[in-house]
């Protein structure tokens, strides 16, 4: 599991991995037509969502984590096993994190580019349906 200083720095790369992106999505959506600018558009958030959830899974505790060895063996004082116990709730605690802000930017992110795609299929039928007539 990484620790405070290492998810501050994964925190600060998908930031400015998501800043990059964002300035990609800009620089070629300023000479692109409009259909071009909406895939551009999903394009990006499709990029974003995909560091997100790699940051995400990267936070995800290991599965040593949960390591419980010859239990009866390996503790020899209740302080141990408190701070065993400490431990795997603290472990426990970010798996829940990660699993809600997973459906956070699921929610956020995917959906809204399906929301953006449908959109922009309407929109092109619609122009195809007047050029029609």
């Amino acid at each position: 599991m990484f620790k405070d200083k290492e998810m501050l720095a994964g925190l600060i790369v998908v930031f400015g991995l998501i800043a990059f992106v964002r300035f990609l999505v800009w620089h070629f959506n300023k000479t692109a037509d409009p259909h071009s600018k909406v895939l551009n558009s999903i394009k990006g958030s499709l990029i974003i969502y995909a560091i997100l959830i790699t940051g995400l899974w990267l936070a995800l505790p290991a599965s040593f984590d949960f390591k419980m060895y010859d239990y009866p063996k390996e503790f020899k004082s209740l302080g141990e096993v408190h701070a065993y116990l400490k431990e795997q709730s603290e472990t426990l605690g970010r798996l829940a994190d990660v699993i809600h802000w997973f459906f956070f930017v699921f929610a956020i992110y995917f959906l809204s580019d399906l929301y953006k795609f449908a959109k922009s299929i309407i929109k092109t039928k619609a122009d195809l349906e007047r050029d029609d007539v």
